[in-house]
């Protein structure tokens, strides 16, 4: 509760981006919902969808597995920090591919 304006204030127009963004949001949905009178409702990327519909004939679709297939450097798994620095590198990788294919994500 203490923090919960702060972070409020520095998500105002951003695009949450994370692997299972159902998963993740449900959670900030909570803590937000505990503290604060308002949470900024955000748009969102799902690395995870992404997956799904970039590579339908992958035998996994984790965190760790989709960037091994790409060849990035994913670190510790579950380490928050590294998490999100992996999904942000799968996030770009999944754009390259679909503006390769000719596909647009709006």
């Amino acid at each position: 509760d203490q923090i919960a304006g702060d972070v409020g204030q520095r998500l105002d127009g951003a695009i949450l981006v994370a692997h299972n963004l159902r998963f993740d949001r449900s959670f900030l949905d909570a803590e937000f919902g505990r503290v604060a009178d308002a949470w900024p409702e955000l748009p969102g990327l799902c690395t995870l969808e992404l997956a799904y519909s970039l590579e339908p004939k992958s035998p996994s679709r984790k965190l760790a597995e989709c960037c091994a297939r790409l060849g990035i450097v994913h670190g510790q798994n579950h380490c928050a920090l590294d998490d999100a620095r992996a999904t942000a590198h799968l996030l770009i990788a999944y754009l390259d591919i679909a503006r390769r294919r000719g596909l647009t994500l709006y």
